[in-house]
């Protein structure tokens, strides 16, 4: 059997493995899907991949998945596109809604004049039994069905009384009187994770399957981790320098002003001219002087001037020599690896369609906007001094693509399940990772690094002044705070004080996107992208369609500020508190996403922002301090031009 869904729903719902329920066949499980090889970054795609796995602890709790930061192991996957989802009736146990009886499919389909769909002693409707077992490994089976339970009846009239609860249901005989003749079964899993938990009465529910509705979210877990598909080609543009790293560094900290693939294409220009130039540039130089004294003005005299200045005293040279002075003996050797997150902020900063407030403000002038130029001018200013903010941009072509990498059940914590990978249906056998991409809107946010530092030493992360210039505190950052730019297999990326910077970032991105409805989308619509190394994040539209709505383009041009102010007024709060509070400050009440959150709703606080205990280890962000004196938007208050605009749209 065979149907077609959007991309998306596939990605979410309906892949090898899923669950899920068809109008016209009842409770249906997903064997295969069909796909079209894409192509894709597959620099990102695999990084992308990489990271995913790091978060399950051992090769045992991901078995299948080789290591694709390993070159020769991508040859083992393939991604693509999904074309078409193909599944079975599941589960195949049927219950009749007249009599009561519990019959297999496969018992029924094997009598003469067959009607799968109706009871055989009292022709009712038949519905499936909405149950089924499944352990963290991924395990899946259906109920025990005791076909021999009643001596004397077999199967001939079995129900299942079922009373909501596991241990109270009971399969009972008709023709004994409704006779309990079996319970549900608690089978133990013999898998890895089972056998890697501690001996003992308490982790004996771990072990044992349990009894799900068909209707439990926590059936199917997807996996699915979102990647910046950039133009390859455009990127080979931003390498092949061998000051590459400074220069990203340099472009980072505000000290080059000039699209990276441009310098270095000079840069590569210079270097190809070698020495014969300087002869070159001394036969010309004595042809322009001698056109300078017929002409002083000439426009080619004034053009070769100020590329001779621009050659005598390069700007990307001289940003090259900032940073190893800024940065002494922690500057990064010639020919360093680039991180790759520190790679594409550069990417979304220089190959991407992007408007500053400054543009959005000269484009509301010259509609003749004059006060939406002025609302938006004092958004960003409120932005800057009350919430940290330093950049805002609106993208217009992000091009985000989804990975669906494999599947958990019962729990997405990694240190409870095994990762499965999904069924193959590739002839050679690789590994399916399903991607859909598209180029969607989003909105760009960097937090200003003076803040940030001021704040981890206000908060005794670290001793010591806080720099007070801009470039000054990106060095602090980049000595000091080694595992921000770090993937999660490497040493220093869980260290207290990047653990810091990461939750500060990940909670004022999950506190923007409850209030991101001023956009006309609601927050499971919108997904975020993190550059921690460059204390940036992207929050795009989660629309893969050829049309883009111009949402959150709206919300940036229109509502900037009232969005910035009410996010971070509400942030404060949740439904839960006092309690919340007092362990931690996030919960489903106020910072959990129940979808795309690739870090598992893990780094997250509302004390970073607000102030107060921070969360236990055992939460998955240890930040080496027990309380917050003072969070990084402890005395943000409303402005004014946010609440006038807030009451007007009431």
């Amino acid at each position: 059997m065979a149907f077609s869904r959007g991309q998306t729903q596939v990605l979410y719902q309906f892949l090898p493995g899923a669950i899920f329920e068809h109008d016209q066949y009842g409770f249906c499980q997903v064997t295969s899907v069909e796909f079209r090889e894409t192509r894709v970054n597959e620099e990102a795609l695999f990084n992308a991949v990489a990271d995913l796995l790091a978060q399950w602890p051992s090769d045992q709790s991901r078995p299948g998945f080789a290591d694709p930061r390993h070159r020769p192991n991508r040859r083992y996957y393939v991604a693509g596109t999904p074309t078409s989802v193909r599944f079975r009736p599941y589960p195949t146990l049927l219950e009749c809604r007249v009599c009561g009886r519990v019959f297999r499919l496969r018992d029924l389909v094997r009598r003469p004049n067959a009607q799968p769909r109706r009871c055989p002693q009292c022709m009712g409707p038949l519905t499936q039994l909405r149950y089924v077992q499944a352990h963290n490994c991924g395990r899946l089976e259906e109920i025990y069905y005791p076909a021999t339970a009643c001596r004397r009846h077999g199967s001939a009239f079995l129900t299942f009384h079922d009373t909501g609860r596991v241990r109270s249901a009971r399969w009972r005989c008709g023709l004994c009187g409704n006779a309990e003749v079996a319970r549900l079964r608690m089978t133990p899993c013999t898998c890895p994770y089972s056998r890697s938990l501690p001996q003992g009465p308490g982790s004996q529910y771990e072990r044992g399957l349990k009894t799900l509705a068909l209707t439990d979210s926590a059936l199917y877990l997807p996996h699915i981790v979102p990647f910046i598909s950039f133009d390859e080609d455009q990127e080979r543009g931003l390498t092949g320098d061998p000051e590459h790293l400074c220069l990203v560094l340099a472009r980072t900290w505000g000290l080059l002003d000039r699209a990276l693939p441009e310098v270095i294409r000079e840069r590569a220009t210079r270097r190809e001219r070698g020495p014969a130039a300087a002869q070159n540039d001394a036969m010309t130089e004595s042809l322009v002087q001698a056109l300078e004294q017929v002409d002083p003005n000439h426009p080619t005299v004034k053009q070769w001037r100020r590329q001779q200045a621009e050659q005598a005293n390069p700007l990307d040279d001289t940003a090259i020599g900032r940073v190893r002075s800024l940065l002494g003996s922690a500057a990064p050797a010639a020919d360093a690896a680039t991180p790759r997150q520190l790679f594409e902020h550069i990417a979304v900063l220089d190959t991407l369609e992007t408007s500053s407030v400054a543009n959005v403000h000269d484009w509301l002038t010259e509609l003749g906007d004059r006060d939406g130029a002025e609302r938006i001018d004092q958004a960003a200013q409120s932005a800057r001094e009350n919430l940290g903010i330093g950049d805002l941009k609106i993208i217009g072509n992000f091009p985000i693509a989804l990975c669906a990498v494999g599947y958990t059940r019962i729990t997405r914590d990694p240190n409870r399940s095994i990762l499965v990978p999904f069924e193959s249906s590739d002839p050679q056998g690789r590994m399916p990772l399903y991607v859909v991409s598209a180029e969607t809107e989003g909105i760009y946010l960097q937090l200003d690094p003076v803040r940030v530092v001021a704040w981890l030493v206000e908060n005794h992360w670290s001793q010591g002044p806080a720099p007070a210039a801009r470039e000054e505190a990106w060095a602090w950052l980049y000595r000091n705070v080694l595992g921000l730019s770090q993937n999660r297999w490497d040493a220093n990326y869980y260290d207290p004080m990047t653990v810091a910077v990461r939750t500060l970032l990940h909670t004022i991105s999950h506190v923007l996107l409850r209030h991101v409805e001023w956009s006309g989308f609601s927050q499971n619509s919108v997904g975020e992208y993190l550059l921690p190394g460059a204390l940036a994040c992207v929050l795009y539209a989660n629309r893969y369609a050829e049309t883009k709505i111009g949402g959150l383009i709206t919300l940036f041009e229109q509502r900037l500020g009232i969005w910035l102010d009410d996010s971070a007024q509400s942030g404060r709060d949740c439904i839960y508190d006092p309690f919340c509070t007092d362990e931690g400050a996030t919960c489903v009440g106020c910072l959990h996403r129940e979808y795309n959150c690739p870090q598992f709703n893990r780094e997250l606080s509302r004390a970073v922002l607000y102030g107060g205990p921070t969360p236990p280890p055992e939460l998955g962000s240890d930040l080496g301090i027990p309380l917050i004196q003072r969070g990084f938007w402890e005395n943000v208050r409303p402005s004014a031009l946010a609440a006038s605009q807030s009451a007007a749209q009431r």
